[in-house]
């Protein structure tokens, strides 16, 4: 994992990753996102009250990594923001947006049990 810390070099560095992924390096995308994984599972975990994530069958999850993915692609490098804290706020956007559908989806649902047994025919 790349050290984000305040010292100026590694920054700057970090700023230079970003760069060169916006500008089409996929195997360092690819990479980047790999080793930022923990990272996506904390911010997903979090806004699931802290709730194990099973990152090979977690619907969350995905929506978390498509997320992160989304904030590289959308981060400015020149307005000189901390991109951790934007790739947070763009994984719980995308959470919210998610729950959203699943709500939408599930009040459309009909419940098996009210369904009548009895024929009525």
């Amino acid at each position: 994992m790349w050290f984000l810390g305040k010292r100026t070099p590694e920054k700057r560095s970090f700023i230079d990753i970003l760069q060169k992924i916006k500008s089409g390096d996929r195997l360092l995308k690819d990479r980047f996102i790999s080793d930022y994984q923990p990272f996506i599972i904390k911010s997903v975990s979090q806004i699931l009250n802290n709730k194990y994530i099973d990152i090979e069958n977690s619907e969350e999850y995905s929506v978390g990594l498509i997320a992160f993915n989304e904030a590289i692609e959308k981060y400015d490098v020149n307005k000189g923001k901390n991109f951790m804290k934007f790739a947070e706020l763009v994984i719980r956007r995308r959470m919210v947006d998610y729950f959203r559908k699943i709500s939408a989806v599930c009040k459309k649902e009909i419940p098996f049990s009210s369904f009548s047994s009895k024929s009525e025919y």
